[in-house]
């Protein structure tokens, strides 16, 4: 039934079927079948249901099927998802339907997911894309892009299989699947760096797709002279804030690692418990006990605090054991955009305080941390970060001066540790 007709200009035609729940309007012609109950639409066509927006230069819709058959520069939004296309098969009763070669933009926490695929299925807010090329790189040619036989999505998750990364159209990495959430969740984890005592080192952490509230997770470092180790493990989702992550791993020193760790986050409050063992002739055993206040906002800077506690110890070549128990508090205040200063308190009832690699970038007593970023252009940055302990007998436990080049892809930066007298780069993309 048609319940209201508008026209004005010599161009502008509204018109709208409201018990269908469906507006048009175009800036061409409109014509209307009433035995047909059909519309045929053109020239910057908008067609509207609900949250679904597609826009058109060809429209032809059916009142009685529901069925939308669009064409010509077509743009389809339904919820936090657009795509773009030249032609579109649209069931608005079913809420489905039917892409050929398109493009997409799906919108995420911090920045938002772009995806192209030869064809693709979607219902609502998720879908299915075959072919499927993704990135979060908002240049015309993308610096890195992740290319799947499939994705499958949702508003909350995405989930890729058989997936390469290519970094300038190279590519450089392969996971057999993917999965992560639009809130940045789950992203996955790929990371280059160098230092004199372990050379250089490549280290990854991705998950897979989500089923029955639980995932598999993998990870691995390799290095040139330190640690090689790959591993993997199980993580299972209680509710929106609970989790916990179990990992196995095989140190290529032949001995086995077990770590495992829940945690709470709520956007406010984070609660961590973790432990570890090593099957080793070291044995190095760690349980540790974490709340922390997340940053929230004060008239001088933004603010954050937590406590922790942990008992560690491991046995050197001699049989000696070596750790203990320590705990403490951190205070950590972001007062600009590009300064960070930090106060962490540690103390120990251990005789002989004897904490070793434990204790490597922290030192018992008052540690006082900074991290100051000095912007040189819209990429470059000079970074000065480290820690200074006045009851620990060196004073300065490290001290880095960095040049930091950071795109919407990725972030490197390389500098010098004063401390160890030694050169370290890191690279990382961001996913």
């Amino acid at each position: 039934m048609i319940s209201t007709i508008f026209v004005w200009g010599f161009y502008d035609v509204t018109w709208a079927e409201t018990s269908a729940g469906v507006a048009i309007t175009a800036a061409g012609n409109i014509d209307y079948d009433i035995e047909t109950k059909s519309t045929t639409a053109s020239q910057d066509v908008i067609l509207k249901k609900d949250d679904i927006i597609i826009e058109c230069q060809q429209l032809v819709y059916n009142g009685k099927t529901g069925v939308v058959q669009a064409s010509g520069d077509v743009k389809i939004t339904t919820g936090k998802i657009v795509y773009r296309t030249q032609t579109l098969n649209y069931n608005l009763n079913q809420d489905f339907g039917e892409l050929v070669k398109f493009e997409g933009k799906l919108k995420g926490d911090s920045r938002d997911y772009y995806f192209s695929g030869n064809g693709g299925i979607l219902a609502g807010e998720t879908g299915t894309i075959s072919k499927a090329v993704m990135t979060r790189c908002p240049k015309p040619k993308p610096d890195n892009v992740l290319t799947a036989k499939r994705i499958d999505y949702n508003g909350e998750r995405v989930y890729l299989r058989r997936v390469w990364l290519k970094v300038k159209g190279i590519p450089v990495f392969f996971f057999p699947s993917l999965s992560f959430k639009t809130d940045d969740h789950d992203l996955p984890d790929v990371k280059l760096e160098y230092d004199n005592d372990d050379g250089v080192q490549v280290s990854f952490d991705y998950a897979g797709p989500v089923k029955d509230k639980r995932n598999w997770h993998y990870q691995g470092e390799l290095s040139a002279k330190g640690t090689n180790k790959l591993g993997f493990g199980v993580k299972h989702y209680f509710g929106d804030h609970l989790s916990n992550r179990m990992n196995l791993a095989y140190d290529f020193d032949n001995f086995w690692v077990v770590d495992d760790q829940f945690i709470y986050d709520n956007g406010i409050i984070n609660f961590k418990l973790d432990g570890l063992k090593e099957f080793s002739e070291e044995e190095e055993t760690q349980l540790g006990i974490g709340l922390t206040r997340k940053y929230w906002e004060t008239p001088v800077g933004r603010m954050q605090f937590g406590t922790l506690a942990r008992r560690v110890y491991a046995f050197d070549s001699s049989k000696t054991e070596y750790g203990g128990f320590y705990w403490g508090y951190r205070l950590d205040f972001n007062p600009l955009k590009y300064a960070v200063l930090s106060y962490l308190r540690l103390d120990s009832n251990e005789t002989n305080e004897d904490y070793r690699d434990f204790l490597e970038d922290f030192k018992l007593g008052d540690n006082f941390l900074y991290d100051i970023s000095i912007p040189l252009s819209s990429k470059y940055s000079l970074i000065f970060d480290g820690n200074y302990n006045p009851d620990w007998n060196g004073n300065w436990v490290n001290r880095y001066y960095r040049i930091k080049y950071e795109t919407c892809c990725f972030r490197v930066s390389a500098g010098w540790n004063d401390i160890d007298k030694s050169w370290e780069f890191s690279g990382r993309i961001k996913f």
